[in-house]
């Protein structure tokens, strides 16, 4: 299987990477092909609005969106991963979703949006988040971002099969073993 990390922190090093690193050494470990994407750095766009996704199915303009398209699409699982902010994802990993709407979705002119590129894949969700736990998700931080991706998933056809949060990053040194430990492990439980 290929397995690729779309990541969504600004930080090219920071927890959101190291998670993610954990998470695709354990598919390696079991066989899988990995690759990490890292949006930071990356010629993104703004999305235009302009809807000539809908018809052409990709995004009119062509910039570093065409390499994720094209690891989209041999991709057998995507791990979608953003630090938590402000209860959203990063404005990197909106960017992407926003820029990724016709590739993944096409509008119906009633009912359900028929699926594209995602149809049939699998998701793995991480995200970071400063607030410490429970009130990450009694304040809807953590839980929010999470839907922000799910709802993602949901209109593309992925179907998520795993999600690893870790709360309370502000002031943390160092990611807990555990949490790089369960990461790695997740990794290596993904099957087909």
């Amino acid at each position: 299987m290929f397995i690729l990390a779309i990541n969504g922190s600004p930080r090219k090093n920071g927890r959101i990477t190291q998670i993610v690193q954990a998470v695709l050494n354990g598919a390696e470990d079991n066989g899988h092909l990995v690759k990490q994407v890292h949006l930071a750095g990356l010629n993104i766009q703004d999305c235009k609005g302009c809807m000539s996704c809908q018809d052409s199915g990709f995004c009119a303009f062509r910039d570093d969106i065409t390499m994720i398209e094209e690891d989209i699409k041999r991709a057998d699982v995507i791990v979608w991963a953003s630090p938590t902010h402000w209860g959203n994802v990063s404005a990197l990993t909106l960017k992407v979703f926003e820029r990724l709407f016709g590739f993944f979705v096409q509008e119906m002119p009633a009912g359900l949006p028929r699926k594209r590129q995602g149809y049939g894949k699998q998701a793995v969700l991480i995200t970071t988040c400063s607030t410490a736990f429970p009130f990450n998700w009694l304040f809807n931080q953590s839980r929010s971002t999470l839907n922000r991706m799910r709802e993602v998933c949901r209109y593309s056809g992925l179907e998520v099969v795993a999600v690893l949060v870790l709360p309370g990053t502000l002031g943390m040194k160092e990611i807990p073993a555990r949490t790089l430990r369960r990461a790695r492990k997740l990794g290596a439980g993904i099957q087909s």
